[in-house]
C-alpha cells in the first residue's frame, strides 16, 4: 500500500517537473535503480522508466536473500538484480532512487560505498516530515 505522502507528492507540479527533468537528464546514461518497491512500480506505470531509461541493474535489500522474488519482479526479468553492497561492482553513470525517504539510502551510498553525491538522483527530493507538517 502506498502512503498518503506518495499520493499527495506525486500529484504536485514540482514532482512531475522533477521526474520529467530527471528522465531527460538520464535518458542516454547507464542507470542503476536503487529500490524496486510499490512506489517504483506505480511511477513506472505513468513514466515508463523501464522503457525510457537504460537501467542496467536494480539494487534492493530484498535481493540480499536468495530467491527473494515477487510478482513485481516479472517486470524486470532481463535486468540484473543485485544486493546494495554490490553496487560498486557495476559500471553505471547514475543511481536513481525510488524510495520515498531517500536520506538513509543516500547516506549509505556516500558513507559506506563512497559514491559521489552528484550521481545520486532521488525521485523524492523532500523528506516526508518536510511536506506533511
Amino acid at each position: 500500500m502506498l502512503s498518503k505522502y506518495f499520493e499527495y507528492k506525486t500529484k504536485t507540479d514540482s514532482f512531475i517537473k522533477n521526474i520529467e527533468a530527471t528522465i531527460d537528464e538520464l535518458k542516454d546514461k547507464k542507470v542503476l535503480l536503487y529500490g524496486f518497491g510499490s512506489a517504483f512500480v506505480e511511477l513506472n506505470k505513468k513514466y515508463n522508466f523501464l522503457e525510457k531509461l537504460n537501467i542496467i541493474a536494480i539494487a534492493d535489500k530484498k535481493y540480499e536473500k536468495p530467491n527473494k522474488q515477487s510478482a513485481k519482479d516479472e517486470l524486470i526479468t532481463v535486468i540484473k538484480k543485485i544486493k546494495p553492497n554490490d553496487i560498486t561492482d557495476i559500471d553505471f553513470d547514475y543511481i536513481l532512487l525510488s524510495n520515498e525517504n531517500p536520506k538513509s539510502i543516500i547516506n549509505f551510498l556516500i558513507d559506506n560505498l563512497h559514491i559521489k553525491r552528484e550521481i545520486i538522483k532521488p525521485l523524492f527530493i523532500e523528506e516526508i516530515y518536510e511536506i506533511c507538517k
